[in-house]
């Protein structure tokens, strides 16, 4: 059986791991094939000796490291064969402590995401090292606003399962990727799991792409009122040059979020204020069994494309998922497109015209359910100007100004306090002229005539490229577009958005005619799918 690992082994066995470490990789650099030059020798590494067994951790960590510095300094590989393979804690950082840090121009390559198995060791419980977790691989640029270039993984698997910080230490760290600004970065066909904190951390990237990976389990140190403890966490807001590919990935399992991206003011970070970005996809990606499957804080410019959020129960009874999407703290300039929502809410009637219209919702996150309490839509209840607003502003992608950290808003109407739940949304409405006024009247029953109104100016602030709803769908990579009739004079303008609503098939004939009436909530969602269905749009 192999013994623990403790602090104290690591002491009595690093001087002899570096030294063995540097002789490895320099018998590997010379193992290339036969006919090899010298530049191809440097540049690229066989598969690194490392051991298995847990008293090998300080070996295998001092190993990598070098291996990772060397393949640096000839934007080299290095290239890690079958096996299971435990790693010591080498450096303690200002959140925690990390086993290696990450260099330039390096491939770091497994066997295969089930054949090669990287386990960071060293519980705090027993060897009173490590408190707050412990990151297998780390870069922190942030202080020195310098960026970790074309870094790339591929085909291993990390497995915190061996590791765990004090409880009462939790401060998100403990990931198995620890990263603050990075460019030009590729994840494919990596897997983390079981990590006290986050599995992909990944704040500040520019131009980096992250396919066909997976988070489970991660945040086991964590709780639901813990910040980070997610599979995959973005967090932005230092430039507007950062973009990202999330892409066929999944992630389950973890105790805070599924995917999950953050602006870093929230932290009042130094220099931390950007408002745009070049922008974050996430396309064909698959979360359950998260607290929250897709997500955002203070999230923007983000497209979630063809995502799939399930509910698995947690037990016989109990659903462990609070909501398929959700998007808190002023998050602007989120498209949701053609997601698949497993979870459905209970008291929407078996109406076809009804139903199919509200999955169509929660396919845009129009409208997101939760579990108990988060789950009843209220389909007949009549529609308010303050539901349709934040209704009609999620269709639109949430358009409006990215506020910071230490940003103030007033509140956007006198019957409308800032912190209301639809607030963002009359705001939008308010600057971008859909509708006006100190007074929103925001309990107030919406008319057939009022929600006409609002969508043929929303139709033509779509080609307004100084518009907030245009900023807004830039992120689509489409040009979009209704036929619209040309503006009309104030005195005529109700009636031709009228005749334009029942020209697209928003309203009927019948709803035109008995224009002051209100509607209900289903018939909501049935109006904004009739506005998205007539539209037309073409690729940029």
């Amino acid at each position: 059986m192999s013994r623990p690992f403790t602090r104290r082994a690591f002491i009595a066995s690093l001087a002899c791991a570096t030294s063995a470490a540097a002789a490895s990789v320099m018998t590997a650099c010379s193992k290339t094939g036969k006919g090899a030059n010298a530049e191809q020798t440097a540049a690229f590494l066989d598969v690194i000796p490392l051991r298995e067994g847990q008293e090998e951790a300080a070996y295998n960590s001092a190993l990598l490291q070098q291996a990772i510095d060397d393949a640096s300094k000839k934007s080299g590989s290095v290239h890690l064969g079958p096996g299971t393979f435990y790693f010591a804690w080498m450096k303690a950082t200002d959140e925690g402590n990390c086993v290696v840090e990450m260099r330039d121009n390096v491939e770091v390559r497994g066997s295969g995401k089930d054949a090669t198995i990287l386990k960071p060791l060293g519980r705090y419980a027993m060897t009173g090292e490590a408190p707050h977790g412990i990151d297998m691989f780390y870069y922190d640029g942030f202080d020195d606003r310098r960026y970790l270039d074309n870094a790339s993984f591929y085909d291993f698997t990390i497995d915190g399962e061996s590791t765990q910080g004090s409880l009462r230490g939790y401060n998100a760290s403990g990931k198995g990727f620890f990263f603050k600004l990075f460019r030009g970065c590729t994840w494919e066909r990596v897997e983390v799991r079981n990590t006290d904190g986050t599995g992909f951390g990944a704040d500040y990237p520019v131009d980096c792409v992250m396919r066909d990976c997976s988070a489970i389990g991660c945040g086991k140190n964590a709780t639901e009122d813990s910040f980070g403890a997610s599979g995959f966490g973005v967090g932005v807001g230092l430039s507007e040059d950062e973009s990202m590919v999330i892409e066929n990935c999944t992630s389950s399992a973890n105790t805070k979020f599924g995917f999950f991206f953050e602006h870093q003011s929230l932290y009042r970070l130094n220099g931390v204020g950007a408002r745009r970005a070049k922008g974050f996809q996430v396309t064909n990606c698959t979360a359950w069994g998260n607290l929250i499957n897709f997500g955002g804080n203070r999230a923007y410019d983000v497209v979630y494309d063809y995502c799939v959020s399930d509910q698995p129960k947690k037990s016989d009874d109990e659903l462990y998922t609070d909501y398929a999407f959700t998007f808190v703290e002023h998050s602007v300039r989120i498209l949701v497109r053609n997601a698949t929502v497993d979870q459905m809410y209970t008291d929407v009637l078996a109406d076809p015209s009804s139903s199919a219209a509200i999955e169509w919702a929660l396919s845009r996150n129009v409208a997101h359910v939760g579990a108990s309490g988060n789950n009843e839509f209220r389909p007949e209840n009549s529609t308010t100007r303050a539901e349709a607003a934040e209704f009609f502003w999620r269709y639109a992608g949430r358009p409006g100004m990215l506020p910071l950290r230490y940003d103030y808003f007033d509140d956007p109407s006198s019957d409308v306090s800032a912190d209301s739940f639809c607030a963002d949304a009359v705001r939008w409405l308010e600057d971008d002229e859909i509708a006006a006024g100190n007074n929103f009247r925001a309990e107030d029953k919406i008319t057939i005539q009022e929600i006409c109104l609002a969508m043929l100016r929303y139709a033509y602030l779509v080609e307004d490229a100084s518009s907030e709803a245009s900023r807004a769908l830039t992120l689509s990579g489409e040009d979009t577009k209704w036929e619209t009739p040309s503006k009309p004079s104030s005195q005529e303008e109700e009636k031709v958005a009228l005749d334009w609503a029942c020209e697209q098939g928003i309203v009927t004939k019948a709803e035109a005619a008995d224009s002051k009436v209100s509607f209900t909530r289903a018939r909501m969602m049935g109006m904004l799918q009739a506005l998205d269905n007539a539209k037309t749009t073409t690729a940029k």
